[in-house]
C-alpha cells in the first residue's frame, strides 16, 4: 500500500474510533466544568474574585488546552484511518506535520505541568507548617518542564506513540512528569486521610487528590516500560491527559465552591476557600 493509503488494521481502527468518543466526551465534562466555575466565580463577591481569578484562569487554561489537544488529535485520528498511513500496528501512527506535532506536544507539556503545579499548590496549603516536603517535587517538576521544552524545540523524531524501546527525551519527560503526578498525589491522600478518623466520602478524597489522573499515569509509566503493548500505551497515555484535565479542573470548582478539605477544620468547607482561612 501507499503511505497514503488509510488505516486498515481492524483492531487500530475500532480503538482509534472509541478514543476519538472519549475524548469528545472528556473535552464535553471540561468544557461544563469550565462554565460550572465561571459561574461559581461570579458569585463570588467582588474581593474573593480577586482571589479567585487565578483559579479560573487556571481552569480555562486546563480546558482550552484539552479542546484543542481533542482537536488536533481528532485531525490526525482521521487521517489515519483515512488516508493518512499504512500501519500493521500503532506505533508512528502520527501522519501530521511537524508543526502540528510542536503544537500537540506542546499541549501535553501544558496539561501535565498546569495539572501538576496545582497539585504542587494544593499540597502548600495541605502541608504549609511543612514545605520542605515540596521542594523535591517542584524541582522534579521544573525539570520535567525543562525537558519538554527541550524536546518540542528539538522535535527530532518525535513519536507521540514510542515505546520504551527508543529511550528519548519524550520519554523520560513523561515518566518524570508522571512521577511528580504520583508523588504529590500520594502526599495529598495521606494528608486528608490522616486528618480523619475514616473515609467519609471516597468519591470527593479521590477527586481532590487527582487519583484517577494518578492511576493513569501508573498504567502509562507499565505501557511505556512493556514491549508489544502500543494499545496499552495508546489509550493509557490519552486517559492521562483527560483525566488531568478533569481532576484538576474539579479540585479548582470544589475549591470555588468552597467544598475543598481544609486542615485547620480538618473537614470539607461550607464557605469559600479563602473565607474559611480568615480569621
Amino acid at each position: 500500500m501507499d503511505s497514503g493509503e488509510p488505516l486498515r488494521n481492524p483492531a487500530w481502527t475500532r480503538l482509534l474510533l472509541a478514543t476519538m468518543d472519549l475524548e469528545f466526551l472528556a473535552t464535553g465534562i471540561s468544557l461544563c466544568l469550565i462554565t460550572k466555575t465561571g459561574r461559581c466565580f461570579f458569585q463570588l463577591q467582588l474581593e474573593y474574585r480577586k482571589r479567585n481569578l487565578y483559579l479560573l484562569s487556571l481552569s480555562l487554561l486546563l480546558s482550552a488546552a484539552y479542546l484543542c489537544m481533542t482537536v488536533l488529535d481528532t485531525r490526525d485520528t482521521d487521517g489515519t484511518l483515512f488516508g493518512g498511513a499504512n500501519l500493521d500496528t500503532g506505533n508512528n501512527f502520527t501522519v501530521t506535520a511537524k508543526k502540528v506535532q510542536k503544537a500537540y506536544m506542546s499541549l501535553q507539556i501544558g496539561i501535565s505541568a498546569l495539572s501538576n503545579f496545582m497539585l504542587i499548590y494544593r499540597c502548600l496549603l495541605l502541608y504549609s507548617n511543612r514545605i520542605w516536603v515540596l521542594i523535591i517535587p517542584a524541582v522534579m517538576e521544573l525539570a520535567a518542564l525543562g525537558l519538554g521544552i527541550l524536546q518540542v524545540s528539538g522535535l527530532d523524531a518525535l513519536d507521540i506513540a514510542r515505546t520504551s524501546r527508543d529511550l528519548t527525551i519524550a520519554d523520560t519527560w513523561m515518566r518524570l512528569s508522571i512521577f511528580v503526578n504520583i508523588t504529590v498525589t500520594a502526599l495529598i491522600f495521606l494528608k486528608i486521610l490522616a486528618s480523619t478518623d475514616r473515609i467519609a466520602n471516597l468519591m470527593a478524597l479521590s477527586v481532590e487528590s487527582n487519583l484517577p489522573a494518578a492511576a493513569a499515569g501508573v498504567a502509562t509509566v507499565i505501557a511505556l516500560s512493556t514491549y508489544d503493548s502500543d494499545m496499552l500505551f495508546f489509550i493509557a497515555s490519552r486517559a492521562r491527559y483527560a483525566l488531568s484535565a478533569i481532576c484538576s479542573q474539579l479540585v479548582i470548582l470544589r475549591i470555588m465552591k468552597g467544598q475543598a478539605w481544609e486542615v485547620n477544620r480538618k473537614g470539607y468547607a461550607s464557605g469559600t476557600w479563602q473565607m474559611s482561612l480568615d480569621p
